[in-house]
């Protein structure tokens, strides 16, 4: 599978962007091919603010526009994909090209939202079924952080029989070298949380429709803090063995206090139920900016520490 690199960087001024990895993924199906798309943070560092959405578009039989917003800035950027079917076997001429057109749910959107001109686009260019292409959107200067695009395009999906349809495929690319697996990649992994405090569900967070993941993963929750989970004790932090992970729940206590979070996907791999351990720093706030207290936030971190102690990139989960 080969990298293509494409730049289409702009700088924002906004600090704070999703603490996970992965922000959210998708794709496309054409009678000829399928369109998949992977949105990243480069870094991961503090969370995404409630205003920045993505958005897929593909009405348009001729293209497919992928639109980010930021509503409290007032701006919008995006850029077309058309895809065309070469002659070569699972061959295709790729064109991305600014925005041809204002999306209508920009057109209504009550911020009166302006457009963001982007430049830097490649020519059309051939590339093979699996190639994948990352188009850098956003740029943070002052943290060095960018949401990135990763894209690929794939022979369309095709039953085998009336009965017995091919299972639908996901897409998922991360850059950077390859190392050596460690028991800390054995990591959690929520999607689309929704949290439950004492039975009673915490409205805000259906509002996440994210996924995080990493070797630890927290969750704050209002006038109660950040709550940092792992599988691994991590003692030396000062975790303590508090609850269980089984299939796409969790659960843990803390004092008199019940926390459950159920996920839209399996949390960490595997069948078995699994030990829960977690660190309460109760007197945490998110002070990222456009920060909402009240609400229910989520990210993830590659270790314990750069959570518990602060060690770890600038601005790493503060």
């Amino acid at each position: 599978m080969k990298t293509i690199g494409f730049v289409l960087a702009i700088s924002l001024c906004a600090p704070a962007f999703a603490q996970s990895g992965r922000i959210f993924g998708g794709s496309v199906a054409r009678k000829n091919f399928e369109f998949f798309w992977e949105s990243r943070l480069e870094p991961p560092v503090p969370p995404l603010s409630d205003s920045v959405q993505m958005t897929t578009l593909d009405s348009n039989p001729e293209m497919i526009q992928r639109i980010v917003k930021d509503r409290s800035r007032k701006i919008y950027l995006g850029y077309d994909v058309l895809v065309e079917v070469l002659p070569q076997a699972s061959t295709y001429r790729l064109t991305v090209r600014p925005l041809s057109a204002i999306p209508e749910d920009i057109k209504k959107d009550p911020a009166g939202l302006t457009r963001i001109e982007v430049s830097g686009f490649p020519a059309p260019q051939a590339i093979r079924s699996g190639d994948v292409v990352a188009i850098d959107l956003l740029a943070n200067g002052a943290t060095g952080q960018k949401i990135v695009d990763y894209i690929t395009i794939r022979e369309p999906r095709r039953p085998v029989s009336p009965f017995d349809p091919q299972i639908p495929r996901e897409f998922s690319w991360v850059a950077g070298q390859p190392r050596d697996f460690s028991v800390e990649d054995a990591g959690l992994r929520i999607r689309a949380p929704r949290l439950r405090i004492n039975g009673k569900l915490d409205e805000s967070s259906t509002n996440f429709n994210l996924e995080v993941a990493g070797s630890v993963v927290w969750f704050y929750a209002a006038n109660r803090g950040r709550f940092v989970l792992s599988l691994t004790p991590q003692r030396a932090l000062g975790f303590q063995k508090a609850g269980e992970v089984r299939g796409n729940t969790l659960m843990f206590t803390i004092g008199s206090d019940t926390f459950n979070i159920d996920a839209a996907s399996r949390i960490a791999p595997g069948d078995a139920p699994l030990n829960l351990y977690v660190f309460h720093d109760p007197a945490w706030r998110p002070t990222y900016a456009h920060a909402d207290q009240s609400a229910f936030n989520m990210g993830s971190a590659d270790r314990a520490e750069w959570l518990v102690r602060g060690t770890g990139p600038p601005n790493w989960g503060r």
